[in-house]
């Protein structure tokens, strides 16, 4: 699940209030918000905002971070109803405790506190309105722990690029010395040289020429 713009900068003390702007103008008023917290504390957290992308996409949005106790939805814009049901809802999913709905001019409109519970075990029960809850799979298929063949350290003919006893391709664009690498991976292999400060295996090397035969002498 994404997260929602700001979430990652939510204050650490998971007490302090989450200021989440949601509306298609959420964004404009998530920078005045800024603005005006700058000159008033001098150090803003900057707040959550949904705008008119994010609420596109709100069933697969983290909007607040688990554990916060307190939440703040400040109405930013149009805003469909289902819409903040599902904020709602999410907002219970994660653990808050109290959370408001405010309006632009962050006059309460709604207390949610009392609802959240209600919102929350409707979800575990599978009865939200706005959000299902994903069912654990169920499988009759046996759990095994380990591996086989996988166990065992593996050889390298050049030490942690180049796998021994494997198949190995290099890709690239035209022109990007593709052939050049491979030549100087063979001539360190059939000199034993450690390339680039990595271990080498000494062996013998067959140079397969697969190219045009334009391109032999430039690169042979």
């Amino acid at each position: 699940m994404k997260l929602a713009p700001n979430v990652k900068l939510l204050p650490k003390d998971k007490y302090t209030d989450a200021i989440i702007f949601a509306g298609i103008d959420a964004h404009s008023f998530a920078e005045h918000y800024i603005i005006a917290q700058a000159k008033k504390a001098g150090d803003p957290v900057p707040p959550v905002y949904l705008g008119r992308y994010q609420l596109s996409e709100l069933d697969n949005l983290q909007i607040v971070d688990d554990g916060r106790y307190r939440a703040t939805v400040i109405r930013a814009g149009n805003i469909e109803e289902p819409q903040l049901l599902t904020i709602a809802t999410k907002l219970a999913i994660a653990g808050v405790q109290e959370a408001r709905l405010l309006s632009e001019n962050f006059e309460l409109l709604e207390e949610w506190s009392d609802q959240l519970p209600r919102l929350r075990e409707a979800w575990e029960r599978g009865e939200s309105l706005v959000m299902k809850k994903i069912p654990q799979r169920k499988t009759t298929l046996p759990m095994s722990v380990g591996s086989t063949g996988y166990d065992t350290q593996l050889d390298y003919v050049v030490k942690g690029i180049i796998p021994a006893s494997s198949l190995c391709s290099i890709y690239g664009a035209s022109g990007s010395y593709k052939s050049f690498l491979a030549g100087s991976w063979a001539c360190h292999v059939s000199t034993g040289r450690q390339w680039g400060g990595r271990r080498v295996a000494h062996g013998a090397v067959l140079y397969v020429v697969g190219e045009g035969g334009i391109g032999v002498p430039r690169r042979v």
